[in-house]
């Protein structure tokens, strides 16, 4: 599974295992939809080794939770419905969640395409003051970097009901085709924006796969980032002055070219302060302006 995949499908839902009370992973928690038609998988965390009773939809199950205090329970698949509820209850606490609905779920996911604003599309203000429908659910995942794969954000996601505040700044091409689907197949609809403008394929991609398929040069580079950021941008900078001078001059302009050669050099002088790092093949932002790839989206289904 890619890095940013197990961020949006797994990790987006992982809360610390060190909390003292159960708790409910996000992507099923407060106004969230779940797919219809598959294994209902709940999760949470709890204090180690802890057994909790968790209630869904009428039914109940008895787990318990693992060693580092993770705990997941399925529940059988459910046609379209709700709102039900989560709870999960142990010795050391009870959560809950509510407002739960059973319908489709779509992960909408691209660059700069599909992370343009509803509010900045055409008639932008009119479709956000519209946005109203309390069974499409919106998440927006926040934009957080890391330089190797991980069980969380930083920055949780939430679920919010499609309101005018919700949907203000939500993935213009996801609120469209979600709004249509509500419409035409009558089930609620969840819908994930987690896009990022000008990000290359390989950001989303695994390491393996990215050295599979000859990007080694870019994981090596991550590689640097993790133990000296300062010498990984000053490697990727030397990177982005070929790939600039050996593409993107197709007609010669030396005293052009000479000034690009000095501004990305100047950029990537300058050391790392921030303790941030990149997606493990997201390449350094230290310098400005590189060359991105072409703009895509693409919307799919959560299986």
């Amino acid at each position: 599974m890619s890095t940013r995949s197990l961020l949006i499908a797994v990790g987006i839902a992982a809360s610390t295992a060190a909390a003292a009370a159960p708790s409910i992973d996000p992507q099923v928690g407060e106004h969230a939809v779940i797919q219809r038609g598959k294994p209902i998988v709940l999760s949470g965390d709890a204090v180690p080794n802890e057994r909790l009773s968790v209630s869904f939809a009428d039914k109940l199950q008895t787990v318990m939770a693992d060693s580092t205090g993770r705990w997941t329970s399925t529940f059988p698949a459910h046609a379209r419905g709700g709102p039900f509820a989560i709870k999960v209850a142990g010795a050391s606490g009870t959560a809950t969640a509510g407002d739960i609905l059973i319908g489709d779920v779509w992960l909408c996911s691209g660059q700069s395409n599909m992370e343009y604003p509803l509010n900045r599309a055409l008639n932008g203000e009119a479709e956000v003051q519209g946005a109203a429908d309390s069974e499409l659910r919106l998440m927006k995942v926040p934009q957080q970097l890391a330089a190797k794969p991980a069980q969380l954000f930083a920055k949780m996601p939430s679920w919010q009901r499609a309101s005018p505040d919700s949907a203000r700044s939500f993935s213009a091409a996801c609120y469209f085709l979600t709004r249509d689907l509500r419409r035409t197949e009558k089930v609620p609809v969840g819908a994930i924006d987690a896009s990022w403008g000008g990000t290359p394929i390989r950001a989303w991609m695994d390491e393996a796969s990215v050295r599979s398929s000859g990007g080694g040069e870019a994981v090596r580079t991550i590689d640097l980032y993790r133990t000296n950021p300062t010498a990984a941008v000053r490697q990727f900078g030397s990177q982005v002055e070929a790939f600039a001078v050996a593409s993107v001059f197709s007609v010669r302009n030396p005293a052009h070219e000479r000034r690009v050669r000095e501004r990305i050099r100047a950029a990537a002088a300058k050391p790392v302060a921030s303790t941030s790092a990149p997606t493990t093949q997201e390449t350094p932002r230290r310098i400005q302006n590189p060359p991105k790839e072409a703009g895509a989206w693409v919307a799919g289904r959560i299986p």
